[in-house]
C-alpha cells in the first residue's frame, strides 16, 4: 500500500504541534481568559464515522494521500485493491467496530484491513433478511468503507469547519465500538467490577460485559465531580431506535432507547453512583432526559454548564443510516445555540463515537503506560472533531495529538479548576493505574517519534471579536 506524501506530513507534524503549543503565553494565563468567557460546554457525540470518511479532502488537513489503494486483501496481491473513492450515497455500510475488527483493520499498523473486515462481515449479517444486511451486501460490492464524503453530501459539517477548528488528529479514546467508548466519554476507565465498592474493579482488557442492569459499574466518573463542585449537567438522549448493538456484533434486533433506561448510548445509569443518588432523591433522574429537553433549557436560559447530547437512531449517522439527517439534527442544536443567549459563552465539542468501519490511513499512536492494556488505555482511530465557538480560532486546522479524554481534560479545567479523575486526589479512590486525562505524550507506531498530547485551550483566542455562529439549514 502506498502512502504517497503522507510521510512528509508526518515529519512535519512536530513543527505544527510546536506552533499550536507556543501561541499560549502561559496554561494558566489562557485558563484564566477561558474561565472568564466560557461558561458552558457541550459534547455532541455523533456514530461511526472516520476522518478520512468526512474530511478526508479537507484543505489543510491530513487527509488522504494521494496515489492510496487499499487491498481487497492484505496478503493476498490477486485480490486487487481499491483506491479511496468520493461516495456521494447519504447511506453507507460502513464495517464492523468491534475491538476484533479494530485489531483487524489496523492489521499492525499497515491500516489496510477495513475493505476484507467489511466482506466478512456481510458473509455472516443477521438476522437473516434484516434490511441492514442487503445495504451491507451493496457496501461490500462498492467496498464504500474506502469511501468518503465531501462538501456536496454534509455541507453543513464542511461550513462549521472552514469557519472554526478541525481537530484533524483527534483520536477515539478506545480501541473498540460505542458502549466502551461512551463509558469511556463520562469516566475515563473502563473496569470490570464485583460489587458496589470501587475498590471491587478491575481494568478490563478483554471488553465489558453485556450491559445489564445487574451489572457493576462502581468506578468514579465525572458527574462524581461535578457534583461535588456544584456544577450543573445533564446528559440530553435521542430517543428511539438504538442501532448500536450490546454484544459487539455488527447486526442484531434493535434496542429501544430511552432515557431512564441504560444503554450502549446511555452509560450513566449503569454506575452505581448515579443508582445511589437516584435511590436517595428521584429528582436526580433528570440529570438524564430527552433530547426536546435540551432545545427548552437553551429557550428558557436553563441550560447547564456542561452537556451531553447524544442522538437518537435515526439521526445518529450510524451506518445505514442518513448521513444528512444527522447533519440537520446537528445544526438544530448548534442554531439554538447561536440564536440564544448563549451564542457568545458556550463550546460545542463535536465529534463521532468510533469509526464505524470506515478507513482512516493515519495509525493510533500509542499512549498506554500499563502494559497489556492497549485496549483500555490505547487510543482508537481517528475521528472527526470540530470546536465550534464564538472564541474559536477562525478557520483553523488543529493538528495537535488529542482523544475524548481531552474533552473531559477541556472540562475538569474550566470548571473543576484542573482537579482530574485521580484516585489519589479526587476524595473517592478506585484502583484504576492510570489517569487517561492526565496523558501528557503520545508515540507515533510508524516513526517512534514522541508527541505532546494537545491542549483544547490552544484552539481559542479571547483577543479576537467574538466570531458569529452561523445558523445553517437544518433541511426537512
Amino acid at each position: 500500500m502506498s502512502f504517497g506524501g503522507t510521510w512528509i506530513w508526518r515529519l512535519l507534524l512536530p513543527l505544527f504541534v510546536a506552533l499550536a503549543t507556543s501561541t499560549l503565553a502561559t496554561a494558566q494565563t489562557q485558563l484564566q481568559l477561558a474561565q472568564s468567557h466560557i461558561t458552558h460546554v457541550i459534547v455532541v457525540m455523533q456514530e461511526n464515522r472516520s476522518f478520512d470518511n468526512y474530511f478526508g479532502t479537507f484543505p489543510g488537513a491530513e487527509g488522504i494521500p494521494q496515489g492510496l489503494c487499499v487491498p481487497n486483501q492484505p496478503g493476498v496481491p490477486a485480490a486487487g485493491c481499491t483506491a479511496p473513492f468520493h461516495n456521494t450515497s447519504l447511506n453507507d455500510a460502513g464495517g464492523p467496530h468491534d475491538h476484533p475488527s479494530y485489531t483487524g483493520d489496523l492489521d499492525g499498523g499497515a491500516m489496510d484491513g477495513f475493505i476484507f473486515r467489511q466482506s466478512l462481515a456481510a458473509k455472516f449479517c443477521k438476522p437473516v433478511g434484516a434490511p441492514y444486511c442487503a445495504v451491507l451486501a451493496n457496501g461490500v460490492a462498492a467496498h464504500d468503507a474506502v469511501g468518503y464524503h465531501t462538501a456536496a453530501e454534509i455541507p453543513n459539517y464542511w461550513i462549521y469547519a472552514s469557519h472554526f477548528v478541525l481537530l484533524d488528529h483527534l483520536f477515539e479514546s478506545v480501541a473498540d465500538y460505542s458502549f466502551p467508548a461512551h463509558i469511556d466519554l463520562v469516566s475515563g476507565w473502563m473496569a470490570k467490577c464485583t460489587s458496589a465498592d470501587p475498590m471491587s474493579c478491575k481494568t478490563s482488557s478483554t471488553g465489558l460485559p453485556a450491559p445489564l442492569m445487574s451489572t457493576f459499574y462502581s468506578w468514579t466518573y465525572l458527574p462524581f465531580l461535578l457534583d461535588k463542585a456544584n456544577v450543573s449537567w445533564t446528559y440530553y438522549l435521542g430517543e428511539g431506535d438504538e442501532p448500536d448493538c450490546s454484544n459487539e456484533q455488527m447486526t442484531c434486533d434493535r434496542a429501544i432507547m430511552t432515557s431512564t433506561v441504560p444503554s450502549v448510548w446511555n452509560p450513566i445509569p449503569f454506575f452505581s453512583l448515579f443508582k445511589a443518588a437516584v435511590q436517595g432523591n428521584p429528582k436526580y433522574q433528570s440529570h438524564i432526559t430527552k433530547f426536546d429537553t435540551f432545545l427548552l433549557d437553551v429557550k428558557n436560559n436553563t441550560l447547564p454548564s456542561v452537556s451531553w447530547i447524544v442522538p437518537a437512531g435515526s439521526v445518529s449517522e450510524h451506518p445505514q443510516g442518513n448521513i444528512a439527517a444527522g447533519m440537520h439534527y446537528v445544526s438544530t442544536i448548534i442554531n439554538a445555540v447561536a440564536q440564544s443567549s448563549y451564542a457568545s459563552n458556550t463550546v460545542v465539542l463535536l465529534s463521532w463515537d468510533d469509526w464505524g468501519g470506515f478507513y482512516d490511513h493515519v495509525p493510533p499512536p500509542i499512549n498506554f503506560k500499563v502494559p497489556g492494556t492497549q485496549y483500555v488505555y490505547g487510543w482508537g482511530f481517528r475521528v472527526p472533531g470540530i470546536v465550534i465557538s464564538a472564541w474559536a480560532k477562525p478557520s483553523v486546522v488543529d493538528h495537535q495529538y488529542l482523544s475524548f479524554d481531552s474533552f473531559n481534560h477541556f472540562i475538569e479545567d474550566l470548571f473543576l479548576n484542573s482537579q482530574r479523575l485521580d484516585p489519589a486526589t479526587d476524595g473517592r479512590p478506585d484502583p484504576r493505574p492510570f489517569v487517561t486525562d492526565a496523558i501528557t505524550q503520545v508515540t507515533d507506531p510508524v516513526t517512534n517519534a514522541i508527541y505532546p498530547v494537545g491542549d483544547l485551550l490552544n484552539d481559542f483566542d479571547f483577543a479576537q471579536p467574538p466570531i458569529a455562529i452561523p445558523v445553517l439549514p437544518v433541511g426537512p
